[in-house]
């Protein structure tokens, strides 16, 4: 008998998170914003989250690049519903 070990999505989330530290440590986010989902999809709902020294409209062109992939590969169709990502995607 075997049997599968279950995560939750936050383990998943972990999962692939640290599957892409590379790239997260290129885009240049603090490490506690990633810590868990949450607090990652509210800044990329607001732009910036209160406490932490990240803003996303000052990330570089190269560094939003690498957070649209990471974004997009984690959320799908989903990442068009966060305001202040979608919105610096539009700006270019």
């Amino acid at each position: 008998m075997s049997f599968k070990h279950c995560s939750n999505r936050h383990d998943a989330w972990i999962n692939y998170r640290n599957r892409h530290q590379i790239v997260v440590a290129e885009i240049g986010l603090p490490a506690d914003l990633l810590e868990h989902e949450h607090p990652f999809t509210e800044f990329l709902t607001i732009g910036r989250i209160e406490g932490i020294a990240a803003d996303i409209e000052s990330l570089s062109e190269e560094q939003f690049s690498k957070l649209f992939h990471f974004v997009t590969s984690w959320f799908d169709f989903d990442a068009a519903n966060f305001t202040a990502f979608e919105t610096r995607r539009m700006r270019g």
